[in-house]
């Protein structure tokens, strides 16, 4: 590109030494050229200019390919560094040897760039069948160095966690002259209030503006796993995987599946019409802390078919594990707001009906 701007330049001056040459040569003698002269003159700053113009069109023609080929260049040259490049420094270590040696070392390293979050796949074939729990991991690396082939060890322990346990400070109570059973009254609803503020943790959101009854509806193997081994200890569980994996640099997740298990589920219908007039179709695991079981998404896939994705709470205090698999539009459920006047203290009460139909 440099060139062809210094060659456009030379000729360029060139063309316009050409016109100014042949501008002084007719013009400075006094009886001027005579034809012969003129002739031979034209003809020469015909030819020399002529020469002049190609060569400037083919170097314009030369310099438009090379922009092109430079726009190329530097697309390719911008996907190259959006690219995760290996990275490299050095390691600095102290050491110490009573004697000494030559020793073989084998270093390795902690990270936070990397990690693993785990998945599920539920399948269930009717409600007359167990379901199938398939637990998967999505393992990733942002290190910018690729691991090729290597055995992996999944831990739910998070070393950058470090907690100190929480301790509660000391709540100091006292007594209320009003006495409970008054206070509870329908028509204390006031003084109730003045009474529960003093635990204003444990009753505030429990204490109604206008009592209201609320109503909820419910009607009643050999692959991967050979080569996984699950532990659990004391504060964490591991899973040891004996099959290589390559996991890249670059923080793109790598699917493993861990463990796939079968367990007897309850289904039944649940409905919240006052949050949501759809009712549900929920999976009610019993003993389901036996199946080891982590919080995480989930996929559903019901008779076949996709349903939709749910989540797996593991930290759930219930005996049961509710799975939610999708909703039935079959059912229909209706809420009605109803007002009832009681006869002493003209105190109103809304509560719920439902009505249910399929």
């Amino acid at each position: 590109m440099e060139k062809i701007e210094i060659n456009l330049k030379i000729n360029t001056g060139l063309q316009d030494q050409l016109e100014k040459g042949i501008s002084k040569s007719t013009s400075g003698s006094e009886k001027g050229l005579t034809l012969d002269e003129l002739m031979k003159t034209m003809d020469f700053y015909k030819s020399k200019s002529e020469q002049i113009e190609n060569q400037q069109l083919k170097l314009k023609e030369r310099k438009v390919e090379l922009e092109n080929i430079l726009k190329k260049l530097q697309a390719q040259l911008s996907q190259e560094n959006t690219k995760a490049k290996e990275t490299s420094g050095v390691l600095r270590m102290t050491l110490m040897s009573p004697v000494t040696a030559n020793c073989a070392m084998t270093i390795t390293y902690f990270t936070s760039s990397a990690g693993w979050v785990p998945y599920f796949d539920l399948t269930v074939a009717s409600t007359d069948s167990p379901i199938v729990i398939s637990q998967k991991s999505r393992v990733f690396q942002a290190t910018g160095l690729d691991w090729d082939k290597v055995k992996l060890t999944l831990s739910t322990a998070t070393p950058s966690n470090g907690k100190i346990a929480p301790l509660f400070a000391v709540w100091f109570l006292w007594e209320q002259s009003i006495p409970v059973a008054q206070a509870r009254r329908p028509g204390s609803l006031q003084m109730s209030k003045e009474l529960l503020v003093q635990n204003a943790y444990s009753y505030d959101s429990a204490i109604p503006e206008e009592a209201e009854l609320y109503e909820q509806m419910t009607a009643t193997s050999s692959g991967i796993d050979d080569y996984v081994i699950e532990s659990d200890n004391v504060l964490n569980i591991v899973y040891t995987i004996d099959l290589p994996y390559s996991i890249p640099g670059n923080g793109k997740a790598q699917n493993i599946e861990l463990q796939t298990k079968e367990t007897k589920a309850e289904y039944k219908y649940y409905c919240a019409p006052k949050l949501d007039n759809a009712t549900y179709v929920l999976a009610e695991i019993s003993d389901w802390e036996k199946l080891g079981l982590l919080s995480g998404n989930a996929n559903v896939t019901f008779d076949g078919v996709y349903i939709g994705a749910t989540y797996i709470d593991a930290n759930s205090t219930h005996d049961k594990l509710s799975l939610t698999l999708g909703t039935d539009n079959r059912v229909s459920v209706k809420r009605e707001k109803c007002r009832i006047l009681a006869q002493q203290n003209s105190w109103e009460m809304i509560y719920n009906k439902l009505s249910l139909t399929k």
